[in-house]
């Protein structure tokens, strides 16, 4: 009798036992649920794989005809403007008007002069109504005055002429908290 070979021993007994083995395992396990299934396996089993499922190209369509170039359309009519109208005569002269009253004399002031009052520091929150002042010159009356602020906290609350003092005053605060200001006054004067 011929001896059999070792590799074919080995293959016969590798078939029999996955024969056996297999109808083993399905006498003995049988699915009836899909939480027997590993969630990864059913992963598989539900979404085929698109490696799996080659792609085949479909065919190209049929070029289609070219399409044709419409017809241009007619080209409007120009618009018609109204005509241009005549042009109007010339109006009459108005009848030259009345002689108005003569004005009431004017006051001339000589030797008209510009004077300046000298500073007036202001600390923060101080209020002053008196000596913030420019005087005119002995002999001359002032026509008029102002001032300059140093600062934008120093609030003037009064600016006017001082007539019994011939020049002008000025009543001021210093609404800053922190810091101190100055305001000059200046008058202008006239004999």
């Amino acid at each position: 009798m011929k001896r059999l070979s070792p590799s074919l021993v080995i293959s016969f007994v590798a078939l029999f036992i996955s024969c056996t083995g297999t109808s083993f395992a399905v006498a003995k396990y049988v699915i009836t649920s899909t939480s027997q299934i590993k969630p990864s396996v059913l992963r598989k089993l539900t979404k085929p794989s698109l490696a799996a499922t080659p792609s085949v190209p479909g065919t190209a369509g049929a070029t289609g005809p070219q399409g044709g170039t419409g017809e241009r359309g007619a080209k409007g009519d120009p618009g018609t403007g109204g005509a241009q109208g005549l042009k109007g005569e010339q109006g009459e002269h108005g009848a030259r008007g009345e002689t108005g009253e003569p004005g009431h004399a004017g006051s001339a002031y000589n030797n008209v002069s510009f004077h300046e009052g000298e500073p007036v520091t202001l600390v923060p929150g101080q209020h002053k109504e008196e000596g913030i002042e420019a005087r005119c010159p002995e002999g001359s009356r002032p026509v008029g005055g102002g001032f300059v602020a140093s600062d934008p906290h120093i609030h003037v609350f009064s600016s006017h002429e001082d007539t019994a003092n011939a020049g002008w005053v000025v009543g001021a605060i210093n609404e800053s908290t922190t810091n101190e200001g100055s305001i000059v006054v200046h008058v202008t004067c006239a004999e």
